[in-house]
C-alpha cells in the first residue's frame, strides 16, 4: 500500500486493507461504513469498529470505502482516528493515521483504494 494523500491510496491485487476506527467522545455504534456499493460490517470481536477486506478488483479500477461518524450531541472535542494498514505478501504497510473531527465540514469521508499492481 502506498499513501498518495489521506483519503487515496494505491494497493496490491489481493492485499487485505485493515480500517480501524477509534473513536473519541462518541460511542462505537454511531460509526458505519460502506465498501463500494453496500455496507460493511465491522469485526464483532474487535472493541473499535475495524473493517477488513481484500483488493479483489482488476488492475486500474479502484475500491471506494466510505466512513459516517455520528457526532450529534458529542463534545466539540469529539474525534474518531482512522488507521488504514495493508498486508500483502506477508509485507505490511502503515497505519497512516487519519482523524475526523466533530469541528470538521465532513464527517464521511471516502478513502479510495486503486489496484495498481
Amino acid at each position: 500500500m502506498k499513501q498518495l494523500d489521506d483519503f487515496r491510496y494505491e494497493v496490491g491485487k489481493g492485499e487485505r486493507i485493515t480500517i480501524v476506527c477509534t473513536p473519541f467522545g462518541i460511542p462505537p455504534e454511531v460509526i458505519t461504513a460502506a465498501l463500494d456499493d453496500g455496507p460493511i460490517d465491522p469485526n464483532p470481536a474487535s472493541p473499535n469498529p475495524t473493517y477488513t477486506f481484500d483488493a479483489t478488483l482488476p488492475v486500474g479500477q479502484t475500491h471506494f470505502f466510505k466512513i459516517e461518524c455520528d457526532f450529534v450531541n458529542a463534545p466539540n472535542t469529539a474525534q474518531t482516528v482512522v488507521e488504514i494498514s495493508g498486508e500483502l505478501n506477508g509485507n505490511v504497510t502503515g497505519p497512516f493515521s487519519v482523524p475526523i473531527l466533530k469541528t470538521d465540514n465532513i464527517h464521511d469521508p471516502m478513502f479510495r483504494f486503486r489496484v495498481v499492481s
